[in-house]
């Protein structure tokens, strides 16, 4: 039977391979594909194409889709390899035991979708298309039942030779007489038996075959019913003739909007469809031309506008195909719901039109810097070709006048996964400059990873001229460049407003060259013009960025002297010094081409606000009458508007002086004051200094803060606390008691260039643990460079030190800077807390500083918690770390430390 079943796929092969390659008429070969995609298609035998290099299946019909349980396009992207279970060697056996006996196919093991095992036979015939392909032709056959039958009909056999011995025997002991009748007899009989032998054997065949393919189709019917009914893709089968809805499945009734499948079986294509699809044209004449073009194709694909019960429309993609059940030509076709998708592609793209169109430079590079898109605005703007410029990096276009601080405050906000804005000096491909908006932000993928980067660039070179030009006319004076006495004024405004708000005072100094009017004279006015600007610029030079030098009028010029550090009663002694730097300079006779001139100034000073009501002018009026009343004692002095404060100033600079000696002689002592969390568990402690004064005894911080401040001595005395801390951490780590300590920072320590070299060093000196350092910064800090800021303090973050804004709610509060400091707390200033319990305004305050805290995710410090209804006020809030008196005053850090040590060890 196996030899039977062979010829017959043979043979059908044969009939394949000669029906694709007869080269006859165009109506021919049209009729002759029709045949041959009815065969393959339709007939029940498997048949795969199959490309004879690879193993990759090519085509398949539908009987290897069920004889295999995948689907035609699943199919598709298979090999024969992945039903075949035996390996490489086992595949060459059986090629060798099939050459040997002589056969032209080969039997393997195939394992189909649901894991069931089938013998098989293979039968391939190479092929040739008319493009000069080749491809095999193989034709599946099951043999799993057949060998089994086999065996049976063996064993039968062997039964029957058994019965024919015995007879034999039987014959061999009759007598001689009846030997011959007896042989003819049996002779007949085994002749009945074998003839009787082959009817059972036929019938037993086709009862087999009928019953396998019985079973085969039963099996097919409910296999394809259970995947149409599981689907999870909505299918419906149709009856194009009367527009009817014959089947569904639960997907199908469940995308429509019916409430159940016999619902839906009662609706026709024009109860989920609207009278009209998108472009006008009406739903019932373009369905019509659709079913009508599929009836001829045998499938078709497109989209359409449906319609639910509820007046909702919705777009879907359908897929429709023939087929024939019956003798009757039926669609099924499958819908999915694309509404989401092309409302996405219509926003990409519009997004695309507005990128393209956009006047700003766009561009988008990926995660290392290689530009993948430009629109035309960058080329034009630019100069480069979309070639040029294609896997380029952005540095191309660096002018260098970009400060490298910008540009690592940069990439430190983009690993931070957050944009980052700023402007950035760049050059065009012809060398000339340009000042560049940008506005950098990561694209992030589905699985919200960064995938890339998208710069926007708006070019300000012309805005920035043309401000600038406008600032200098309005503001600033043309002969000497410096500002005006209406900048000035503006800038007393700010400062009166700062000052009533924050109870400090800042200083204003007028002066005026001495005998002016007689070297102007004696000269010419381009001499007098060039004594002026040389006069200014070497003021200017004695001055820190913070303070304003203005030429108010003539030989007349202003010095506005803010306080950075908000110090009290430390105005005055910050003006004297700097008058008596300005007379010390202009002792030196100053050059105008090639002619010495000797000159003083006369310099009077006051300071602000005095009064709630302060007004410039009113400053300007006290500050001219103290250049007045230096001018008349002689010129070439210094006046106060008061008299106490020149000897206020005196008292100053002694106090600058002994404390430089005294840091160096070894007369500062650490303090420590405790941080306790809400079960008055000590987390940690702030550092204070104290000054041990040879004659004055022990000084509180008030005395000499303020006066180190106002030189580089606050450098000199920050580095020496962060130091003495580090080491105090260091060493209680290494006797097992680790120490987190909170370090005040002066914003002139920290703005000094070196300042994180400077931590680094003292870190690697003593030891201390980063992560055991909190630098407490004020808010003001970062207020005149952002970007410098930020890069210090990233750096530093990266070693593990954390950041404390220290006094939070008293200065600018700018939620725009502190989300992007990388800092862990916020401080509460003592002024909030004492009275928030009674008072409704900074009870207010309080809660709305904790708020920030916990949408930054940030800790929060109390300063000044003095009662028990402070604390109860606090812990009733929010998870609030605590510090004031009531949980202990500041002691020298060897007491602190060992009453620490004696109740318990630090919660971490």
């Amino acid at each position: 039977m196996l030899k039977k079943t062979s010829i017959k796929v043979v043979l059908f092969s044969l009939l394949i391979s000669t029906l694709l390659m007869l080269p006859i008429s165009h109506g021919t070969v049209r009729a002759n594909e029709q045949l041959l995609s009815s065969l393959f298609s339709q007939h029940s035998t498997v048949m795969l194409f199959i490309d004879p290099a690879t193993g990759a299946i090519i085509d398949a019909n539908q009987a290897a889709a069920r004889f295999y349980g995948f689907s035609i396009e699943e199919l598709k992207t298979m090999s024969i390899q992945d039903f075949n279970i035996l390996d490489a060697e086992e595949v060459a056996k059986e090629r060798e035991r099939a050459q040997k006996e002589e056969r032209s196919y080969f039997v393997f093991p195939h394992r189909s979708a649901n894991r069931i095992i089938r013998t098989v036979e293979v039968h391939s015939s190479p092929l040739k298309l008319t493009d000069g392909r080749e491809i095999l032709f193989s034709v599946i056959h099951d043999i799993t039942g057949k060998a089994i039958a086999e065996e049976e009909l063996l064993t039968y056999q062997n039964r029957l030779q058994e019965l024919v011995q015995q007879r034999t025997q039987q014959l061999q002991a009759s007598q001689q007489q009846q030997r011959y009748i007896l042989l003819g007899a049996i002779i007949l009989q085994m002749l009945v038996i074998v003839v009787l032998l082959f009817n059972i054997r036929k019938r037993k065949e086709i009862s087999d075959a009928l019953r396998r393919e019985q079973s085969a189709l039963l099996d097919s019917r409910a296999y394809n019913r259970l995947l149409f009914d599981d689907s999870h893709l909505p299918l419906v089968v149709m009856d194009p003739i009367n527009l009817s809805f014959l089947d569904c499945n639960e997907a199908a009734v469940d995308i429509y909007g019916a409430k159940t499948r016999e619902e839906l079986l009662s609706w026709k294509p024009g109860t989920v469809s609207p009278p009209f699809q998108h472009d006008g044209t009406s739903s019932g004449r373009l369905g019509y031309e659709l079913i009508k073009e599929c009836l001829n194709k045998g499938s078709l694909v497109f989209e359409w506008l449906h319609q639910r019960p509820s007046g909702e429309l919705w777009d879907a993609e359908i897929r429709l195909v023939r087929f024939q059940h019956q003798d009757k030509t039926l669609l099924q076709f499958s819908v999915q719901d694309i509404t989401e998708r092309k409302r996405s592609d219509h926003e990409i793209r519009k997004l695309s039109q507005a990128v393209e169109q956009s006047p700003d430079s766009i561009l988008i590079t990926d995660l290392e810097g290689r530009i993948e898109y430009v629109n035309d605005a960058f080329l034009n703007n630019t100069g480069y070709t979309r070639e040029e410029i294609q896997g380029e990096n952005p540095r191309l276009l660096q002018s260098g006048l970009t400060p490298n601080e910008t540009y690592e405050a940069m990439w430190s906000t983009l690993q931070r996964g957050e944009t980052w804005r700023g402007e950035l000096y760049n050059q065009r491909k012809n060398g000339s400059e340009m000042v560049e908006f940008v506005t950098i932000a990561p694209v992030r993928d589905t699985a919200g990873n960064v995938s890339h980067y998208l710069a926007i660039k708006q070019d300000i070179s012309d805005k920035k001229q043309a401000a600038a030009q406008i600032h200098r006319l309005s503001f600033f004076d043309p002969l000497t460049g410096l500002p005006n006495r209406t900048l000035l004024m503006d800038r007393l405004e700010q400062a009166c407003a700062s000052g009533r708000h924050q109870h400090y005072q800042e200083a204003l100094l007028l002066l005026n060259i001495d005998r002016f009017k007689l070297i102007n004279d004696a000269h010419s006015l381009v001499t007098g013009d060039a004594l002026l600007r040389a006069f200014a610029n070497r003021i200017a030079g004695l001055l820190r960025e913070s303070d304003t030098v203005a030429r108010v009028a003539g030989d007349e010029f202003a010095i506005l002297l803010p306080d950075p550090n908000k110090g009290h009663g430390q105005a005055n002694r910050r003006a004297l010094s700097v008058a008596e730097k300005i007379h010390q300079l202009l002792l030196q006779p100053i050059n105008i081409d090639g002619e010495m001139f000797s000159v003083t100034t006369s310099i009077g000073i006051t300071t602000f606000p005095e009064k709630a009501n302060e007004t410039p002018a009113n400053i300007m009026r006290r500050a001219d009458t103290a250049l007045h009343r230096a001018k008349a004692g002689g010129g070439n002095q210094t006046s106060f508007f008061e008299i106490g404060m020149g000897e206020e100033a005196e008292r100053s600079f002694r106090t600058e002086r002994e404390l430089r000696h005294g840091i160096t002689v070894g007369e500062l002592r650490l303090y420590l004051q405790p941080q306790v969390n809400s079960k008055r568990e000590v987390v940690g402690a702030e550092v204070l200094v104290r000054w041990q004064h040879p004659a004055q005894g022990l000084l509180p911080p008030a005395v000499f803060i303020p006066i180190a401040e106002e030189s580089d001595l606050i450098i000199e005395l920050g580095t020496w606390v962060l130091t003495e801390s580090c080491r105090l951490i260091a060493k209680q780590a290494q006797l097992g008691h680790p120490l987190h300590l909170s370090v005040n920072l002066s914003p002139r320590h920290f703005r000094q260039g070196n300042f994180v070299a400077t931590v680094r060093q003292i870190l690697s000196a003593t030891g201390a643990d980063p992560t055991s350092l909190t630098l407490e910064i004020t808010e003001g800090l970062v207020i005149d460079n952002i970007d410098d800021v930020v890069a210090k303090m990233s750096a530093l973050a990266e070693l593990g030190i954390h950041f404390s804004v220290d006094d939070f709610g008293t200065g600018y509060s700018s939620l725009a800077y502190l989300k992007r400091l990388p800092i862990d707390e916020l401080k509460i200033d003592r002024t909030f807390v004492q009275d928030a319990p009674n008072d409704p305004n900074d009870a207010a305050l309080v809660e709305t500083i904790l708020a920030v805290a916990s949408h930054m995710h940030l800790k929060v410090v109390a300063e000044g918690v003095e009662t028990e209804e402070q604390a109860a006020f606090l812990n009733a809030r929010g998870n609030v770390i605590h510090q004031g008196y009531l949980f202990g005053k500041p002691g020298p850090a060897e007491e602190w430390i060992a009453h620490w040590r004696s109740t318990g060890p630090v919660r971490q």
